[in-house]
């Protein structure tokens, strides 16, 4: 490698991340921020050896649903998937082989453009 591309490379690389280079245009464009927020949680119960699908909660007016997360009382409990539900657009199926119903229960992430 030749000097010359070397001390590019060096230069390019001593640029702090996100800070603008000394030649670019000055109509750089920024993206635009976004504010996230999440919901309250949505519980259920898993009957003994059954399965069921939880909603997350709905989004505050103005945010969309960008993902989310489930869980359950009981770690080695099946989580099946990651589903999109009907208006809110995430929710959670589980399976469960239990001889005792289990607590689970799915929460989303909302977002906007600040």
């Amino acid at each position: 490698m030749n000097k010359y591309i070397l001390a590019s490379i060096v230069a390019a690389l001593a640029v702090p991340f996100g800070a603008v280079a000394a030649n670019a245009p000055s109509t750089t464009k920024r993206s635009p921020a976004f504010v996230c927020v999440e919901t309250t949680t949505n519980t259920g119960v898993v009957p003994a050896n059954s399965s069921i699908a939880i909603e997350a909660p709905a989004c505050p007016a103005s945010y969309t649903i960008t993902s989310g997360g489930c869980g359950s009382s009981n770690p080695p409990l099946l989580f099946i998937s990651e589903i999109d539900t009907n208006s809110n657009g995430f929710g959670c199926e589980f399976v469960s082989s239990s001889p005792q119903q289990e607590t689970v229960w799915a929460y989303g992430r909302c977002c906007k453009v600040q």
